[in-house]
């Protein structure tokens, strides 16, 4: 009998009739295994508050969340710093009513940073340096060295339990890796808070090392598990891209597929991309896995 998928998963014709034989999974963390919604997510939107009345902004415009996928769907934005220089730029400038109009625009010229001076050259240029310093301060507390529990690192919560991996592992996958654009430090404190002790990851890529959608994020993880076939488990568009890169720069490398999680509206717009399969949960990953392997 055919696995039965997760309500709410869906993964595309072609995927649904190739047997796909995964024996490494690589797990992006924030969206898939950490909830940073009143972290991160809050942090770029406090950052960019600061960063508006360090420019004499009295009545700095607060972006929402809205306004933060906004970006994150248009690519080129997986760093915070990147989207909080961005929503602090179109604050400072006064058009933060104009988030998902200019937003649309970085998306048809290619994404990022650079995409958005060039469809919106006026907007002030922000000093990445203060941004990081406001966005750590946010982030990890009053005690930037350290984590004094009064930063938004304490509203962080799980979305998988410490078993996951073994779960990952029972479905198929001989080796299990992390990519993800967190810091070496905030990579280790969210898999002390999942509860994976050292070694539980086959391989690790943090954003110091090379930043996503860069296809050499998926080297080290080549190189550490020799993978017959990889799967690649994010939540925005640049993981996408992370794959879709992969494919076409490193034609010869064993075969990758992206699934993407997260809640249906966002994976609706991100089927229209080509992304291989969408899901509620990374809970669900282990399923998806076990009806490729019998379409």
């Amino acid at each position: 009998m055919t696995p039965a998928l997760p309500e709410g998963a869906w993964f595309d014709s072609a995927a649904a009739s190739e047997r796909f034989d995964v024996d490494t999974v690589v797990l992006d963390v924030d969206g898939v295994l950490v909830d940073v919604r009143q972290s991160f997510r809050e942090a770029v939107r406090e950052t960019a508050v600061v960063v508006q009345r360090d420019l004499g902004v009295t009545a700095p415009w607060r972006p929402s969340h809205a306004d933060i996928n906004a970006f994150k769907r248009a690519g080129g934005f997986n760093d915070d710093i990147d989207i909080s220089i961005a929503l602090a730029a179109l604050g400072a400038a006064g058009r933060g009513g104009e988030a998902h109009t200019v937003a649309a625009a970085v998306d048809r010229a290619g994404g990022g940073l650079a995409a958005l001076r060039r469809v919106a050259p006026e907007l002030p240029r922000i000093q990445g340096r203060r941004v990081l310093e406001v966005f750590d301060r946010l982030y990890w507390g009053s005690d930037a060295d350290v984590a004094a529990g009064d930063g938004m690192i304490s509203r962080e919560r799980m979305l998988v339990p410490p078993g996951y991996p073994r779960a990952l592992r029972d479905a198929g996958a001989r080796c299990v890796a992390c990519i993800s654009g967190r810091t070496p430090r905030e990579l280790a404190a969210a898999l002390r808070a999942l509860g994976w002790p050292d070694g539980t990851l086959d391989a690790v890529v943090t954003g110091d090392m090379v930043r996503k959608p860069d296809p050499a994020c998926l080297d080290p993880v080549v190189r550490a598990c020799d993978p017959q076939a990889m799967v690649y488990v994010g939540d925005v568009r640049d993981d996408w891209e992370l794959v879709r890169r992969h494919r076409a720069e490193r034609p010869s490398a064993p075969p990758i597929r992206g699934i993407l999680v997260g809640d249906d509206e966002d994976m609706a717009a991100y089927r229209q991309l080509g992304v291989d399969a969408t899901a509620r949960s990374a809970l669900d990953v282990p399923a998806i896995m076990r009806r490729w392997r019998e379409p």
